[in-house]
């Protein structure tokens, strides 16, 4: 089957050249969204939670596109609790998703388990799956998961709880960051011992937290996260290394402006052998990004912000970055979410990207469009985010055969979440380009970290496959309202063909067709028949041997895509 649908991704990926919106239906409370989404080879994988309407129970589920956007399968991962999706990778070498998420939030005092597990990302199969306590009871809610082919380890990172989190305590609570790492072929087995992250608070805050990670190679993990400063009641931004043996190499508190400063993203760029690092100051609103040595956590850049200064309802607008990108021509790009935190439209995202070159230097933003299709109606802001669990998702990803960026937003106006294809460095109708303001500003620090053993034992806990209808429509797009692939209504014969090729469609008229080589390239076009409306004989006697893809425009406003062989 991978096989098959790999063939079908390749094919279609040289022909979409502009941005689309495709909406996906779910039945999803959204009370905790969070949305991931991964690219590998010509594949797009977005992942999310929603209800089973078979179990009734949350369940981490997956939709398996192609880069286009046409969806190839969908499947919950079921466990006999309810389970919130957190994060998940690709493990490229076998062709599995590693994901990691934990135990829904209840009223009876629960504490809150987590997952790792490994499935199939075709057909969402189980390969294999742990849980995880802690020995004193506390609730675990993992934030982000990376595999280490080389080494050998799955590592998490996340928040320990003490105690049991609800929608009530979330931000009182006392919390703790931890690392841990596994055997990448065995869950049940702990690398080494995982660290407990513990900075006392002064205040009534006790809000350590760690929650982004990247791999070094040759070195090992770069972290970002919150905690307390050591002299402070307010949270600040840490960063922090290890090495493949779990022990820290590296710490540093940074303070901004001395209130709510946290990490949300790392990326490590083998390229210029640098670290980029994204937070999100709380009293400015805005993400901040600059450019770290991998092994000594030492800024190589001031913080850099380019504040969106125009907006389609005006000012007031926080601007939260959660996701660092690398394209393949070394170009950086940021996925966030636009909010209006006080006023008419508390609560409300909206998702942006902003592309920058790699010292940082901004080359354009824009905002995507919201549920009702419109980037400039007053509702333009009105995807609904409020996740207790203070999350950053995974929620842009960068596909390198294609050259185009996947975002995956909330979409509470239709009920479900969308996938939004754009490109890096253009604007279509389904998205809005935006002005920014550029500032700088040097990192002042003030401590490091305080870490400890933390005691953890692992419990197998496995799962189950199964399918989920794909409901899908596309919202906005810059080529024609729908794409048939394969459909069984056309016919090319013959084919393979010497000659001539004669399409005929069953019910639709031809308006014209297009031939493309696999590379990409137009090789021949022709109009449409009056008098044949259904039917249109094409040359191919001058094409090279070979596999064509051969695109039919209808006047019904329908793209159908079939490919032949020339002998």
């Amino acid at each position: 089957m991978k096989t098959t649908l790999f063939t079908v991704a390749l094919l279609l990926a040289p022909y979409f050249s502009n941005s689309q919106r495709i909406f996906e239906a779910t039945n999803g409370s959204w009370v905790n969204p969070n949305l991931s989404v991964e690219t590998f080879l010509d594949f797009v994988i977005s992942g999310y939670t929603e209800t089973n309407p078979a179990t009734g129970l949350l369940t981490p589920t997956f939709k398996v596109s192609n880069t286009v956007g046409t969806p190839l399968n969908t499947y919950y991962v079921d466990y006999p609790d309810d389970v919130y999706l957190m994060d998940f990778t690709i493990r490229e070498a076998t062709k599995t998703i590693i994901f990691t998420g934990m135990t829904a939030v209840t009223t009876a005092g629960t504490p809150h388990k987590m997952i790792v597990a490994e499935v199939d990302f075709i057909s969402g199969l189980p390969v294999q799956s742990s849980i995880e306590y802690t020995f004193n009871g506390n609730s675990m809610v993992p934030h982000q998961v990376i595999c280490s082919e080389t080494t050998g380890q799955v590592t998490v990172v996340g928040t320990e709880i003490a105690g049991t989190i609800t929608a009530s305590n979330y931000s009182t609570i006392p919390k703790f960051g931890f690392v841990l790492g596994l055997n990448l072929t065995n869950f049940n087995m702990i690398i080494y011992p995982p660290i407990e992250m513990d900075l006392p608070a002064t205040s009534m805050w006790d809000y350590d937290m760690l929650e982004n990670i990247t791999e070094v190679p040759g070195s090992g993990y770069f972290i970002s996260g919150s905690c307390n400063p050591p002299a402070s009641g307010e949270q600040n931004l840490i960063i922090m290394g290890t090495d493949y043996a779990g022990n820290v190499t590296f710490s540093n508190i940074i303070d901004n402006t001395n209130s709510r400063f946290t990490g949300s993203s790392v990326m490590y760029n083998p390229l210029r052998n640098v670290v980029y690092l994204l937070a999100n100051n709380s009293v400015i609103h805005q993400f901040q990004i600059a450019i770290c040595d991998p092994v000594t956590g030492f800024f190589l850049s001031p913080w850099t912000r380019h504040q969106m200064t125009t907006y389609p309802i005006g000012s007031g607008v926080d601007q939260n970055g959660f996701r660092l990108q690398q394209s393949s021509g070394n170009l950086i790009v940021i996925g966030g979410y636009l909010s209006a935190p006080s006023g008419a439209l508390p609560q409300q995202l909206t998702p942006f990207q902003i592309t920058m070159r790699d010292n940082l230097a901004f080359l354009m933003a824009k905002v995507y469009q919201s549920g009702n299709n419109s980037p400039l109606s007053p509702s333009y802001f009105e995807e609904n985010g409020n996740s207790v669990f203070i999350n950053t998702p995974d929620m842009i990803t960068y596909n390198t055969n294609s050259n185009r960026t996947y975002l995956v937003n909330q979409n509470t106006n239709n009920g479900g979440f969308d996938l939004d294809v754009s490109s890096l460095l253009s604007v279509s109708k389904c998205e809005k380009s935006v002005p920014v303001s550029t500032f700088t500003v040097n990192p002042v620090f003030v401590g490091t970290g305080n870490f400890n053993p933390l005691a953890m034992y692992p419990v197998t806990y496995m799962p189950t496959a199964g399918p989920r209808p794909i409901q899908e429509t596309i919202l906005c797009q810059n080529v024609a309202p729908a794409i048939a692939v394969n459909t069984p209504a056309i016919t090319l014969a013959p084919n393979p063909a010497n000659d001539f090729v004669n399409i005929t469609l069953d019910e639709e008229t031809i308006q014209n067709v297009l031939v493309y080589d696999l590379k990409g390239n137009l090789v021949l076009s022709q109009k449409g028949s009056e008098r044949t409306a259904n039917a249109i004989t094409i040359g191919v006697g001058k094409l090279d041997q070979g596999a064509y893809i051969v695109e039919i425009t209808t006047k019904e406003g329908t793209i159908h895509r079939e490919r032949f062989v020339k002998e």
